[in-house]
C-alpha cells in the first residue's frame, strides 16, 4: 500500500479458509464409522475421539472389515464375566417350583399328509 500498511485481508481470507475446510474435515472423520487402514494411521486421535462420541469404529483393508476399535466401557461390559447356563437357571425365581409335567408315552403319532 502507498501509506506504508501492509494488507492482511487476503492473508487472513485464505488461512481462514483453510481452518474451515480442517474443520470440516476433522468432523466429517469423527462422524464416520468406518476407516480405511490409512485413514485411521493418520487420524489416530481424532479415531479415539470418535469412539468415545460416536460408539464403535471399524476399520477396513483394502475394503473388507478387518477390526472394530471399541472404548474402554464398551470393552469392560462385552469382556466381563458372565454366569454359567446352569447358575443362571439356579438363580431363577422358579428354583424349586415342582412341575407337573406330562409326557406322551406313545412312539409314533398319526399324522395325515
Amino acid at each position: 500500500m502507498p501509506d506504508g500498511r501492509i494488507d492482511l485481508s487476503h492473508s487472513l481470507h485464505y488461512n481462514l479458509t483453510r481452518l474451515t475446510r480442517n474443520i470440516e474435515s476433522k468432523t466429517a472423520l469423527m462422524r464416520t464409522t468406518n476407516w480405511q487402514l490409512q485413514e485411521a494411521k493418520a487420524h489416530l486421535s481424532e479415531l479415539v475421539r470418535s469412539v468415545q462420541e460416536n460408539g464403535p469404529q471399524r476399520i477396513t483393508v483394502h475394503g473388507k472389515p478387518a477390526a472394530v476399535i471399541l472404548s474402554c466401557d464398551d470393552y469392560a461390559r462385552l469382556a466381563r464375566k458372565k454366569p454359567s447356563f446352569v447358575n443362571l437357571m439356579r438363580q431363577s425365581p422358579l428354583m424349586g417350583v415342582d412341575l407337573q409335567l406330562e409326557r406322551d408315552q406313545s412312539l409314533t403319532r398319526e399324522h395325515t399328509l
